[in-house]
């Protein structure tokens, strides 16, 4: 889905795009987070100050967990966005890989706490 407050991000995708969908990993000279879902981002670490994962349990929909990169932006009056990253079905998918990205790039993480999927 396109978001306009992220277009600072999104670069031209590939021609092969769903072949990268869901994918996500760091530039070759570690600088960046490179990641697809609907579009080919390109974010800065310099600006990620955080990873969060959104955890929801299932309840009337099916649960699931986001993988959020909090942005710095540099604007007092908004200092930061939020970019998903990546999605997972299950409410833990993502705990593991997020602490390891969060280790490597040297970025705070924060699990979320459970919600429910109302």
């Amino acid at each position: 889905m396109f978001a306009e407050t992220q277009i600072e991000f999104m670069r031209e995708p590939p021609g092969d795009l769903a072949r990268f969908r869901g994918a996500f990993g760091l530039s070759a000279d570690g600088e960046a987070l490179i990641f697809c879902e609907d579009a080919l981002y390109v974010v800065p670490l310099a600006q990620i100050s955080t990873f969060e994962v959104v955890r929801t349990l299932p309840a009337k929909g099916g649960g699931g967990s986001s993988l959020i990169a909090r942005c710095d932006t540099g604007y007092p009056a908004w200092p930061t966005k939020d970019v998903q990253v990546a999605r997972g079905q299950g409410a833990d998918d993502l705990n593991d890989i997020a602490t390891r990205l969060a280790a490597t790039t040297g970025r705070l993480l924060k699990l979320g706490d459970y919600g429910y999927d109302e």
